[in-house]
């Protein structure tokens, strides 16, 4: 479809970090990874060192930065080079690189489960329902309508 303002919709990708996800990293981390000052998870956001458009991956582990707004702003500014961003990476702690594993391993485990698997995570499944669909033509062979000698309007 075209979009006057240059802006393709359908080729989007879906994003693959879920809300929840995102705030469990924050939590993680817990502070700006770049300025180092704590704040609380709700201010707190992500920054792909990669952006996804050029490349970039949703991995927490190599390529997502914990930060404040101002730094955010600095850092799609060019402010800081993705050299540093780097060093900021390989500077977490062992803890906080632990739990992003398991945040990780969740994704993961996530991923596996919607690709066939009809459980909610809930403990229960959902049963599959088959719905004709009502703009399919017709199936061949029903015939046609004959049209009765007794109908007055010819309808």
């Amino acid at each position: 479809m075209f979009d006057i303002f240059g802006d393709e919709r359908g080729n989007k990708k879906k994003r693959t970090l879920t809300t929840a996800q995102l705030k469990d990293f924050k939590a993680a981390v817990g502070k700006c990874e770049i300025c180092g000052k704590k704040f609380s998870v709700s201010v707190l956001q992500h920054h792909h060192i990669v952006p996804k458009e050029k490349g970039g991956s949703d991995n927490l582990l190599t390529n997502v930065l914990v930060v404040c707004g101002t730094c955010h702003d600095m850092a799609h500014k060019g402010f800081y080079k993705q050299k540093e961003l780097r060093e900021k990476i390989k500077k977490r702690s062992k803890k906080v690189v632990e739990q992003i594993k398991a945040i990780e391993g969740r994704r993961r485990s996530l991923r596996k489960k919607k690709k066939g698997d009809s459980h909610t995570g809930f403990g229960l499944d959902v049963p599959s329902i088959d719905i004709p669909d009502p703009f399919a033509p017709p199936k061949k062979g029903r015939g046609k309508k004959k049209k009765r000698n007794d109908d007055w309007f010819g309808f």
